[in-house]
């Protein structure tokens, strides 16, 4: 199956139109450098961490080309220029579906409020966006969140977070992406592809990540050894 790489207009962000684990949903991913201070608690296991994602070096440059360009955004402010280059790409490629960081995440809150008004001016667009930076989520962005039919944010929760770091996820109310084999019998399990299932681009619905990967499994198995 061929994917498509697409480039916005006026930054040159790299927008994918699919990949073989999610299908044809379009997407973007950053590097690893995005995924700000609870990433210490997955690192170890990070699929960005392993051998075959090394090997991929294009896929590497691309995301950091890509959270470069979204550093620059947050620095010098230019959120009106990123909304209005991102939906000119997406109504012009008519994308029904749109995945927020495969790999990476958010860069500031200033980044969620964008995604926010790109949902809005594009209704006939599914978003989801699965982040580990819900420290940043207070009442009143989740109550924007969830005014918006077309936009599902979900809290990354990992298996060795401390409680009272689950717990703050917990509190936005928003749905969990967990990986936490314990806890599998709570959530319904990702059935791959995105392109069909949907189930997270739906509002409100929780989801088990299982870890791929046979490097990130083993480790998982031996931490809980």
């Amino acid at each position: 199956m061929g994917f498509k790489s697409w480039r916005t207009k006026d930054l040159g962000i790299m927008v994918r139109s699919g990949n073989t684990g999610i299908g044809n949903v379009a997407n973007l991913s950053k590097d690893v450098s995005s995924c700000g201070s609870l990433s210490e608690y997955c690192k170890e296991f990070c699929y960005m961490g392993s051998a075959y994602y090394k090997s991929m070096t294009s896929a590497m440059k691309a995301h950091k080309r890509n959270t470069d360009i979204f550093k620059m955004i947050d620095e010098r402010n230019l959120w009106k220029q990123f909304i209005f280059d991102m939906v000119s790409l997406i109504e012009d490629k008519q994308l029904p579906l749109f995945r927020v960081d495969v790999n990476g995440d958010l860069v500031s809150p200033a980044e969620l409020d964008a995604w926010m008004d790109i949902a809005a001016m594009c209704p006939n667009t599914k978003f989801w966006i699965p982040t580990k930076r819900f420290y940043w989520l207070d009442d009143l962005v989740v109550d924007d969140i969830n005014r918006l039919d077309n936009l599902s944010v979900s809290v990354s929760v990992f298996f060795n977070m401390p409680d009272a770091v689950k717990a703050m996820a917990f509190d936005t109310g928003l749905p969990v992406a967990y990986c936490d084999s314990e806890n599998v019998h709570k959530y319904k399990v990702c059935s791959k592809p995105c392109e069909t299932c949907r189930w997270c681009f739906d509002k409100q619905q929780s989801v088990f990540l299982p870890m791929h990967g046979t490097e990130a499994v083993k480790k998982r198995r031996e931490y809980t050894a």
